[in-house]
C-alpha cells in the first residue's frame, strides 16, 4: 500500500518482490501446477521498465534490477541497461 502512496518507495518493493517470488518458486508443492498473478519475468519487462520509463527509478536502480533479475534466474550478464 506504501508504494502506491508514496512512488519512491518502488524501488525497494520491486526488489523485495522480486526476491520472495523467487522463495516462493524454490519452495516445494505437491500440487504438479502453481499459478502465480506475477513473475520475475513481468517484474522485469513490465513492472520495472514501466517505472523506469515514467521517472520513478533512476538508471542506477534500473541497472540494480536488472543484474538481481539476472542472478536470480541464474543468467548473469544477460540484462539490458539502458
Amino acid at each position: 500500500d506504501k508504494m502506491y502512496r508514496d512512488p519512491t518507495t518502488a524501488f525497494d518493493f520491486q526488489m523485495y518482490q522480486m526476491l520472495t517470488l523467487k522463495e516462493r518458486n524454490a519452495e516445494t508443492s505437491e500440487k504438479p501446477i502453481r499459478i502465480e498473478e506475477r513473475s520475475l519475468v513481468s517484474a522485469r519487462h513490465i513492472f520495472c521498465s514501466q517505472l523506469f520509463m515514467e521517472g520513478k527509478i533512476s538508471v542506477a536502480q534500473h541497472n540494480i534490477m536488472e543484474k538481481w533479475f539476472d542472478h536470480l534466474i541464474g543468467t548473469p550478464g544477460q540484462g539490458n541497461s539502458p
